[in-house]
């Protein structure tokens, strides 16, 4: 959880309206954050 303040650095939420608490959860309750990486062997599959 202590990285979501560098996550929160990086990306500026509150540009959007999303702030990080000092419990480190974001608010609106909703609110979701991640890192997504691309990776050139990925493959993708469907159930």
């Amino acid at each position: 959880m202590e990285d979501r303040r560098k996550v929160v650095e990086l990306l500026r939420p509150e540009r959007l309206g999303v702030e990080l608490s000092v419990e480190l959860q974001l608010h609106p309750e909703q609110s979701t954050d991640a890192f997504v990486l691309h990776h050139p062997e990925a493959k993708y599959f469907s159930v």
